[in-house]
């Protein structure tokens, strides 16, 4: 099994700044994300709630 080292990119904190990232399987030819792209964007939307909601209450 080999292991993947992520890159260490440089990273720009501004408040209230938007990211963008890409979301990939390491066997690309794989239709996972594809057959199950709902329970992706479910998973990001409830992840937005721990994130975001605390912030709004500040």
């Amino acid at each position: 099994m080999t292991h993947c080292i992520m890159t260490e990119y440089r990273r720009n904190f501004v408040k209230g700044g938007s990211y963008f990232f890409t979301v990939a399987l390491a066997d690309r030819r794989q239709r996972l994300l594809v057959d199950h792209i709902d329970a992706l964007r479910g998973a990001f939307a409830e992840l937005k709630l721990y994130i975001l909601l605390p912030l709004m209450l500040l």
